[in-house]
Formats: structure tokens, C-alpha cells, sequence
């Protein structure tokens, strides 16, 4: 798939108000794919340090709120340039990816390590759900992006690599999977962008499961964050 860093115009801004009213006039913070709110999310957390954030996801907002849709990220894109959204947070959608997919049974596995696109061996009837997945991660990317063009900081989250070597993450039985951050686009938004991936076991931030998980930050985030490689589960 084409990069959205390689040889791409940005985005054009469109007239706002069409789409989503709440980005629309939002100032502060976005989290986009935020799931569903609660009391320690990004947003909640946010808001108690003073910085109003707004969740984007579509089983908060619906259709208004569905990151697949062209108008939608141009009026994100907006927000962005007007400066009125000055730091992102992407939960990209990991679950295309899970290493809990495997040969076989009702969720097979649709990307591996050598194919982190999707595996040519991939079952037929995964192709459209692979597509729109694959979508998703440049829209990721290029939110990512448009955001640090604006003079503003972003972070993604997803699972950490299992086919890392040397780290406590590595899980060799799964490093066969495909991992987000392995990606052709996201290295290259990190080459560009000089973003740093910090990875930490969120059973040390009380989460009752070790789960893995890295953070890619642009270096203004990253400067406030990277006491997070220090965390043991």
C-alpha cells in the first residue's frame, strides 16, 4: 500500500460542520478510536489535568464518528492546522493483528511477520475485514502526521512485538505474527517525525494482565513519557 508520507499531498481542509459537530469546534485534545469512556480514560485524565479531550470513536459518535470516512479526517486535519487540536492519541485497532489469532478456527490468523499486510494464505472471507483494517492503519498514520505538521505531538498505542529479540516482550511461540509498529508506513512516520516507541507491561500501572504494550510518541510527548521503560512488570 502507498505510503501517506511518500510523495502524498495533505489533506485539504473542507467547510466544517458537515460531519462531526463535536471536532468541529473542539479545542485541546483528541483521542481517536477511544472506545467507550470511563473513569481512567485518556479523555477523564485529560480533563482533571486541565486539558479538555474529545473521544472519536464510532461506538461513542456512530457514522459521524467512523474514522474510515474522507470528511471526517479532512475536518480532523482542520482542527489540526487551526490549531484548535494540539495533541492526538490513536488507539489504532489492534485486533487484526492479535497474536491470539492462529491457523485455523472461527478467527484465523491474516497477517504474519513476512506479510504484516496480510498473508497471501489468508482465508477468502477475512479479505474485506484485512482491507478495511489495513485502511485504518493509514489513517492512523496519516492523523499521526497531519498533526505533527501542525506543530503538534500525537502518540499510537498497540500490543508490543512478540517477534522483538532480547526484550521482555518477546513471545517466541508468537513471533510469527505481524505487529502495528513493524509496518513500512509507521517506520517511515517515525524516520520523519523522530518519534521514539516506548513499550511497558501495564500490570505495573495496576492493570490485572502483564499485556505488553508500546506507546510511539512524537518527542515532545516522548520527553514525558520515557520514564515508562523503567516500569517491570
Amino acid at each position: 500500500p502507498p505510503s501517506p508520507l511518500a510523495g502524498r499531498r495533505s489533506l485539504r481542509p473542507v467547510t466544517r460542520g458537515t460531519v462531526n459537530g463535536d471536532i468541529d469546534t473542539h479545542q485541546g485534545a483528541a483521542h481517536f478510536f477511544s472506545g467507550p469512556g470511563h473513569a481512567s480514560s485518556v479523555a477523564a485524565s485529560s480533563q482533571r489535568a486541565g486539558c479538555p479531550c474529545i473521544d472519536i470513536d464510532t461506538c461513542i459518535g456512530g457514522a459521524r464518528h467512523d474514522l474510515s470516512q474522507t470528511q471526517l479526517l479532512r475536518e480532523a486535519v482542520a482542527a489540526f492546522r487551526e490549531r484548535r487540536i494540539r495533541a492526538a492519541a490513536i488507539g489504532m485497532p489492534c485486533s487484526s493483528f492479535s497474536v491470539l489469532r492462529d491457523e485455523g478456527g472461527d478467527c484465523p490468523r491474516i497477517r504474519s511477520h513476512d506479510h504484516p499486510w496480510g498473508d497471501p494464505e489468508a482465508p477468502a472471507d477475512w479479505h474485506a475485514y484485512l482491507e478495511r483494517h489495513n485502511h485504518l492503519a493509514r489513517v492512523t498514520v496519516a492523523l499521526a502526521w497531519e498533526i505533527f505538521k501542525s506543530g503538534g505531538e500525537f502518540l499510537i498505542e498497540n500490543p508490543a512485538a512478540s517477534s522483538a529479540v532480547g526484550v521482555p516482550w518477546r513471545w517466541a511461540a508468537k513471533a510469527h505474527h505481524a505487529n502495528f509498529f513493524n509496518l513500512d508506513i509507521v517506520q517511515e512516520l517515525i524516520a520523519a517525525t523522530g518519534a521514539e516507541l516506548i513499550t511497558l507491561p501495564q500490570c505495573a500501572l495496576g492493570c490485572k494482565a502483564q499485556k505488553f504494550t508500546t506507546l510511539c510518541c512524537s518527542p515532545g510527548i516522548a520527553a514525558k513519557l520515557r520514564w515508562m521503560r523503567d516500569l517491570r512488570c
